[in-house]
């Protein structure tokens, strides 16, 4: 038995290794966002709308359906068929920002990928077990360390592509602003 620990230890070591020669930032940065964030996805614990935002962005929504919102000023982007893809197109002047997706049901998802040519890095993802919705405000974080080089200090802009899943997926905006 105690083989076997030091043998996954060992394993656990060369995979570590392997995203530290294979990342295409600095090893520190891939490992850190990798082994450190894993509640990256979790709720701020904030329920509130926020009214603008700082961070320089647009979007478009693929497959969706834009709807007014219960509150005033808002929408909501749901897919129209199964899933509905919003890209947006962001400055990163900023360590994370906040967002507004609401889901309902098991089979409801919501995906946040760093889109890099035909690549795509995973940087945030939700689902539900139960029926009932996520509450009207609750900010979710997105860390944007976390996107290609983003652990430099420069500004740039970053692709990212939010995919709503299930007809219980949502995400809210104000006008063109997904990103708080």
């Amino acid at each position: 038995m105690r083989a076997t620990r030091q043998a996954f230890f060992l394993l656990g070591l060369l995979v570590v290794g392997l995203v530290f020669l294979t990342a295409s930032g600095p090893g520190w940065h891939e490992a850190w966002c990798l082994l450190v964030l894993p509640g990256r996805s979790a709720p701020t614990a904030k329920t509130r709308l926020l009214a603008c935002s700082n961070i320089e962005q647009d979007f478009e929504a693929f497959d969706a359906v834009d709807t007014p919102a219960s509150e005033n000023g808002w929408s909501v982007l749901s897919p129209r068929g199964d899933k509905a893809v919003v890209r947006v197109r962001l400055r990163k002047s900023t360590e994370g920002a906040v967002f507004y997706p609401r889901l309902r049901g098991p089979g409801a998802v919501i995906a946040v990928n760093e889109a890099m040519g035909d690549m795509r890095r995973e940087l945030f993802r939700m689902s539900r077990t139960d029926a009932g919705w996520t509450a009207i405000g609750e900010q979710q974080s997105l860390c944007l360390r976390c996107v290609e080089n983003g652990w430099s200090d420069e500004e740039f802009e970053v692709t990212v592509e939010i995919e709503l899943q299930g007809q219980g997926a949502q995400l809210w905006h104000k006008d063109n602003i997904v990103f708080f």
